[in-house]
């Protein structure tokens, strides 16, 4: 990755930027569909928020002390959050803070929209990913085989479970 800014940052802020976008386009949408309300009693929302939060906590906060500053794109990190997921950080983004916003504002728009935000991480992320490979080769494209890009592989969950017994 050429400069600094780049290897630490990736591309986070442009598809951060991206992702605030789309959530307002959905804060907008929603209020012009409000039959989408999600109708879940009150300890379940509690509950499902209480596990985004979290998840989001650890996905991005873990992950990025995982990744500290001066190794990203210097070192290839496979362990804590990475060992399952390429890029925690940018899921628990896409994810976690869809899932906390839906139902912070009651909406399923919010989930709809996960969709397209996907999407354009993964647009983003395939350049991030290719410099990754030239950086690391084999290794990176071992790597991408056994884990997932936002959510981990079900295979490597298996063997993982597997291995754990």
């Amino acid at each position: 990755m050429n400069s600094t800014y780049a290897r630490i940052f990736g591309v986070g802020p442009t598809g951060f930027g991206i992702t605030l976008l789309f959530w307002t386009f959905a804060f907008k949408v929603a209020q012009i569909f409000p039959q989408f309300l999600i109708s879940i009693p009150t300890p379940a929302k509690t509950i499902l928020f209480l596990v985004f939060f979290v998840d989001a906590f650890y996905l991005i906060i873990v992950g990025s002390l995982y990744t500290r500053l001066s190794v990203r794109g210097i070192k290839l990190i496979k362990s804590g959050p990475y060992r399952y997921i390429r890029h925690p950080i940018y899921s628990g983004i896409i994810y976690s803070g869809s899932g906390l916003l839906a139902l912070w504002f009651q909406s399923w728009i919010w989930v709809l929209f996960v969709i397209p935000i996907s999407v354009c991480w993964s647009l983003l992320v395939e350049k991030e990913e290719e410099l990754m490979i030239t950086k690391f080769g084999n290794e990176y494209k071992k790597y991408m085989e056994v884990t997932g890009q936002f959510l981990p592989k079900l295979t490597t969950l298996k063997k993982l479970e597997e291995h754990a017994r």
